[in-house]
């Protein structure tokens, strides 16, 4: 007899399937990431509640393929902020690609998610939203045990050719290690630096 479930989530992933249908990745506290199938999901509403960023609540079918049959969604958050305003939607959308190239299916992960579910709710409050998305890069090479501290070790981790001065290392530390928002506001971070933590990552999670 097949399982149904009910859970709450974030959309990372929307793919269009033949004119009506979506199959979405959905990141959530209790099962990690989980692809659903949403039969007609342009026929409900446009498919407004089956698009990254959104937060949903789901009642799904399991099934062997791994691939759910979503039989309800439900829009909990649609986060219009972020979505009116390009430099926060890049920074989420970065934070999505970020979940999808760390976690495994099916894998619970409940810090992480609260981590993003906070990000997302902080990015329109943040005048540099790139620093959130590049803490959040950080925070999750060291949720997963890739990341250690401190940071006289974080040059030998980065691939050859990709160097951090001291102001960069120190950048480094307080985006891995702040605990509170306070702390983040008055940073920036540049196009430069990174492209060389997202090098780091790419690095450390081969």
């Amino acid at each position: 007899m097949e399982t149904r479930h009910t859970t709450q989530g974030i959309i990372v992933k929307a793919v269009p399937y033949q004119d009506f249908h979506r199959i979405i990745t959905l990141f959530t506290p209790d099962k990690g990431l989980l692809s659903l199938f949403v039969r007609g999901a342009f026929k409900k509403g446009g498919g407004g509640s089956s698009t990254p960023l959104a937060t949903v609540e789901v009642t799904y079918q399991e099934k062997a393929t791994g691939l759910h049959a979503c039989l309800e969604i439900d829009a909990l958050d649609m986060r219009l902020a972020i979505r009116q305003n390009l430099p926060s939607l890049e920074a989420a959308c970065h934070m999505l690609r970020t979940v999808q190239q760390s976690q495994v299916p099916e894998k619970a992960a409940p810090l992480l998610y609260q981590l993003l579910l906070f990000y997302l709710e902080k990015l329109p409050q943040t005048p540099c939203p790139a620093v959130l998305s590049t803490s959040f890069l950080l925070k999750t090479l060291r949720y997963e045990g890739l990341l250690a501290f401190p940071s006289a070790s974080l040059q030998h981790a980065l691939p050859a050719g990709f160097l951090l001065d001291e102001a960069e290392q120190a950048l480094t530390c307080v985006l891995a290690l702040c605990d509170a928002h306070s702390q983040l506001l008055p940073l920036e971070v540049s196009p430069a630096f990174q492209k060389k933590i997202e090098h780091l990552f790419a690095h450390l999670l081969r």
